[in-house]
């Protein structure tokens, strides 16, 4: 009797360590599988790093590439002060977010100019309006950063390492009964007639780099140019003369904001897009695009 319950004993013993050994494979098993599972998944996961991390490269940008940026303001306030027009206007930076690479500098920054012009028009007007012109669409171009990308901004025309004046101070020539000059702004302009509001040509540099980038019949619609212009005519019945912003359409025009005849003078208001310029650093990297019209770099 004793013996019997010693051999039942003994077999469950047994029925038990088998149990285990079972359990004990499995489990081993299912280990291998998991370890397996994660070194494949690992290995997967680790080369969608490597993959993504080569995909955003620097690129060596050149003159021509297009770059998708989008500004980071939605809204800028331009007050009456700034722009000489007689209420405030307002534009949306963020409408334009397609630039093109327009020049490389020395320092090894990049000037992006938007491939359009704004939907939106501004008005300048009056002797307020000529005499802030450049610093204001100096301004204007500054809403156009991106926080993340630019490190400054500037409006085709400005002259930036040159004498052009951005704000007129001596407004001494603007109301007088007898023209100041009398012939229009051209290459010989001095210093001190620029400084008076008499006109400038610094924007001829910016001018040559427009007209290779895009063939003269897909130039977006017209838009302000940084530049002032002094028109002088005379003729038997008298003379007139005007204080003038530039623009460009495919050639280079200009429209009045202040003129003058022989006895009294009067200002007018004129509307144009913008069309600015950012900065970016040529380290800047790049996560997809190839720079084309259709597929412009994207930044990282």
């Amino acid at each position: 009797m004793i013996m019997k319950k010693m051999n039942n004993k003994g077999f469950a013993v047994s029925t038990m360590l088998f149990g285990l050994l079972i359990i004990i494979v499995l489990t081993i098993g299912v280990t291998i599988s998991i370890m397996a599972f994660n070194r494949k998944n690992s290995k997967e996961f680790s080369q969608t790093i490597v993959d993504e991390l080569e995909s955003r490269k620097i690129v060596n940008f050149k003159v021509g590439d297009y770059i998708e940026m989008t500004p980071t303001r939605t809204n800028a306030r331009l007050s009456t002060e700034m722009t000489g027009y007689i209420s405030d206007q307002s534009i949306n930076p963020s409408n334009l977010n397609t630039w093109i690479v327009m020049k490389i500098n020395d320092d090894k920054t990049i000037d992006l100019i938007s491939k359009d012009a704004s939907n939106e028009k501004i008005y300048f007007g009056g002797i307020n309006g000529y005499q802030k012109y450049i610093e204001t669409l100096n301004d204007i171009a500054n809403f156009y950063q991106n926080n993340k990308y630019t490190v400054g901004a500037r409006y085709p025309g400005y002259d930036i390492n040159g004498k052009q004046t951005e704000t007129i101070t001596d407004t001494s020539l603007f109301n007088l009964n007898k023209a100041p000059k009398e012939s229009s702004t051209d290459d010989n302009i001095t210093e001190e007639e620029e400084k008076q509001g008499l006109g400038d040509v610094g924007y001829k540099s910016d001018l040559e780099i427009l007209k290779t980038l895009v063939n003269t019949t897909t130039i977006p619609k017209s838009y302000w140019l940084a530049s002032r212009y002094y028109k002088y005519l005379s003729n038997s019945l008298g003379s007139i003369w005007y204080f003038q912003g530039r623009y460009y359409d495919g050639e280079v025009n200009s429209l009045s904001f202040h003129y003058c005849g022989t006895s009294e003078c009067h200002d007018s208001h004129m509307s144009k897009s913008v069309r600015p310029i950012v900065i970016i650093n040529s380290s800047v990297k790049v996560k997809s695009g190839t720079g084309t019209g259709n597929d412009p770099y994207k930044l990282d």
